[in-house]
């Protein structure tokens, strides 16, 4: 199915905001951005944007490209806005559906507000 006139702004929008993405985490390891908050910001805005415009998709075009883990770039967006805090860096790998569950990460305990200003103070 080839999207309509919307969903390919849609669709060009994720792609710009994932590029976007990838330039900012050339050279950032998950220990960099664990101690970075300019970079902590600045990707979850970006992941965040990528799981806005992905929901605003037609359900007819994510229907016709199962391939594609809209619930997982909707999910993760969800998450980020409405439990940031409690987000650990990782959670882009844990729902990544691609990744396997032996090479995941493992899981660690999030870090809460307090932790957070501590570490920015």
């Amino acid at each position: 199915m080839r999207p309509d006139e919307r969903d390919a702004a849609f669709l060009w929008e994720m792609r710009r905001a994932a590029a976007d993405c990838l330039e900012m985490a050339r050279d950032l390891t998950l220990e960099r951005l664990e101690q970075d908050m300019i970079a902590q910001y600045a990707m979850s805005k970006v992941v965040e944007l990528i799981g806005e415009t992905a929901n605003k998709v037609s359900t007819g075009y994510r229907s016709a490209h199962p391939e594609i883990p809209w619930s997982a770039i909707i999910g993760l967006r969800h998450r980020l806005v409405h439990d940031y805090w409690r987000t650990p860096w990782t959670a882009d790998l844990e729902c990544h559906p691609a990744r396997r569950a032996e090479d995941r990460p493992a899981a660690r305990p999030a870090a809460s507000p307090a932790t957070r200003r501590r570490r920015l103070a």
